[in-house]
C-alpha cells in the first residue's frame, strides 16, 4: 500500500487527509477512493489533483508516498481536462519511456566510464609496481 496525502483549501481554511492505494494504482483509482459514497464519472472529472501546482493526469501511476493538492474544477471544465488527459496519454507515455531510456543510457555510460577509470588506475598501479621492483 502507498499512502497519499491530499491537501485541501477552502475559504481560507486548510486541512489534509490521507488515502491508501495499492502500489501501481492510477490517480483515477485514488480519486475513486476519495469519493465516499462512490460518485459518477462527472464527480470524478469535477476535480483534479496537483503536484507542485501542476495537474497530475488521471492515468499516472502511483508508486511512492507523496502529497497532492486538491483543486475543484466543476463538471464542465473538469470533463474538458479529463478528455485532454485521454488525448495526451500516448504522448505522456512516450515521454516517460524516452526519459527512462535516457536515464538508463546515462547509467550505462557512467558504469562504462567508471570501468575505464578502474582499468587505467590498475594499469598505473602495475607500472608503479614494476618501476619499484626494477
Amino acid at each position: 500500500m502507498v499512502h497519499i496525502t491530499v491537501n485541501f483549501e477552502c475559504d481560507g481554511e486548510r486541512w489534509s487527509r490521507g488515502f491508501d492505494v495499492d502500489g501501481g494504482a492510477t490517480l483515477l483509482d485514488l480519486k475513486r477512493a476519495m469519493l465516499d459514497p462512490p460518485g459518477a464519472q462527472e464527480d470524478l472529472d469535477s476535480f483534479e489533483l496537483r503536484r507542485l501546482g501542476r495537474r497530475v493526469p488521471d492515468f499516472e501511476k502511483i508508486h511512492l508516498e507523496h502529497a497532492l493538492d486538491f483543486a475543484y474544477l466543476g463538471p464542465d471544465f473538469g470533463a474538458e481536462r479529463a478528455r485532454e488527459d485521454v488525448r495526451l496519454q500516448g504522448d505522456w507515455v512516450r515521454q516517460r519511456e524516452n526519459e527512462t531510456f535516457a536515464a538508463e543510457a546515462q547509467k550505462r555510460r557512467r558504469a562504462e566510464q567508471q570501468e575505464a577509470q578502474r582499468r587505467r588506475d590498475a594499469a598505473e598501479a602495475e607500472k608503479a609496481a614494476a618501476a619499484a621492483a626494477a
